[in-house]
């Protein structure tokens, strides 16, 4: 196999280390991630490694090519355990979107096809941020890399778990991110109790005891660790907020 070493020359902490590994990757290189094949590619080429040290070059500019494409290769490094890294029990505040849909991949749960990358060749397709924020929206190609996804057509789901507790919702929009709808509707829904077991074992590899997972129909499509819920407690006379609170006084 191969050492790999992620960065830019021009940080003098990366350039002392180019001699001793295998392959360089730069920061700004093309990259792309196929989840379903679990295949890497850089500038067009298969990338194999089972070692890695990477660092965020800080010594330049920094581009929105090069930020995404760090959180791509920790995203990549984070679901191979058999990659030796250092700190690899350190996640502070890492992006994780791409780990975890491998994790919920691993546990059973249907996840759409994905990539990462600067696009893809499949049709019909949609695009989010690497590491979340902004919207989803259509599309194909980016001039950044982005997660890209089949677009799935279903009722969008938010499946909230609190400890022992389970709370299903519903939202139905017309939008394509019910994000950007000032009034979607919002109400109680189910989801199968497989799915709920599928979803916490998803929780527990990632060391969660609170989240919310958003579906498509019974199609996963990322957890959120922190996630907003005041509107969906009121659809469920504060539930939600007591759970909180219950949860944590045991």
């Amino acid at each position: 196999m191969a050492s790999l070493l992620f960065g830019q020359r021009s940080d003098p902490n990366i350039e002392v280390l180019v001699p001793y590994f295998d392959i360089f990757v730069d920061q700004a290189s093309v990259i792309h991630w196929d989840l379903d094949q679990d295949a890497l590619f850089v500038d067009g080429v298969s990338c194999i490694f089972d070692s890695y040290f990477g660092r965020a070059n800080v010594f330049e500019t920094n581009t929105h090519v090069k930020y995404n494409n760090f959180y791509i290769m920790r995203n990549y490094v984070e679901s191979h355990v058999d990659i030796a890294r250092y700190n690899s029990d350190y996640h502070g505040e890492v992006p994780f979107k791409l780990h975890n849909l491998m994790v919920a991949r691993r546990v059973g749960l249907k996840v759409p096809y994905t990539e990462a990358g600067l696009g893809t060749q499949r049709e019909d397709s949609i695009l989010k941020p690497v590491t979340g924020g902004a919207h989803v929206v259509r599309g194909s190609r980016s001039l950044v890399p982005m997660i890209v996804q089949d677009r799935v057509i279903g009722l969008n789901k938010r499946l909230f778990i609190i400890g022992d507790d389970a709370f299903c919702f519903g939202l139905r929009s017309d939008y394509l991110d019910y994000r950007d709808d000032p009034e979607p509707s919002l109400f109680i829904s189910e989801i199968s109790d497989a799915i709920v077991e599928k979803t916490r074992r998803v929780m527990f590899e990632l060391g969660l005891t609170f989240g919310a997972a958003d579906f498509i129909d019974e199609t996963f499509l990322e957890i959120n660790t922190m996630p907003m819920f005041v509107a969906f407690d009121q659809v469920v006379d504060g539930a939600i907020a007591k759970s909180i609170y219950y949860g944590l006084r045991g």
